[in-house]
């Protein structure tokens, strides 16, 4: 917070600076824990077994994992997540993590056969990630920052403006 003596009336401007924030944030909070919590969801029920991953495949939220795939979307999910504390790396986050998702998607729905031994994906399961990624990239493209300063000048003589701010 600054604060300045304006003129010879003896008024006070303090200038009032909120941190910048973007819609990109909640949205990129809501991909993060959706993201964290299926995958948590998966590598529970898969375990941590990779010495054998193909025998690992279990359903989580009506998608089908690995346990290598459930630890790999509970790391993107982190890492969403932590990207989501700032506007600029948010919408950044976003929209890497929202092309790869949707390309990875129509990778698993081309070719799922080949995918399902190693990853348990089925099309259920590119689709999903098709649908996040889709909205993690629109919400980082189109969401704003969003700067905000409040200007409050108050009239007094000096004395009382040192004595409102504890100095």
């Amino acid at each position: 917070m600054n604060e300045r003596v304006a003129g010879e009336g003896q008024s006070t401007s303090r200038v009032v600076e909120r941190p910048a924030w973007s819609p990109a944030q909640i949205f990129g909070v809501a991909g993060g824990v959706v993201l964290v919590v299926i995958g948590a969801i998966g590598l529970a029920r898969t375990g941590t077994n990779f010495s054998n991953i193909p025998a690992t495949h279990a359903m989580a939220a009506g998608l089908q994992f690995s346990s290598l795939s459930a630890v790999v979307q509970l790391g993107a999910g982190v890492i969403l997540l932590g990207a989501s504390v700032f506007p600029g790396s948010a919408k950044s986050a976003m929209a890497f993590f929202g092309v790869l998702l949707v390309a990875w998607g129509i990778f698993i729905v081309a070719d799922v056969t080949r995918l399902f031994t190693m990853w348990g994906y089925t099309k259920g399961t590119g689709i999903f990630y098709i649908v996040v990624g889709a909205v993690l990239v629109l919400a980082g493209a189109l969401s704003p920052i969003f700067f905000s300063t409040r200007r409050h000048v108050s009239r007094g003589t000096r004395a009382s403006a040192d004595n409102t701010t504890g100095i």
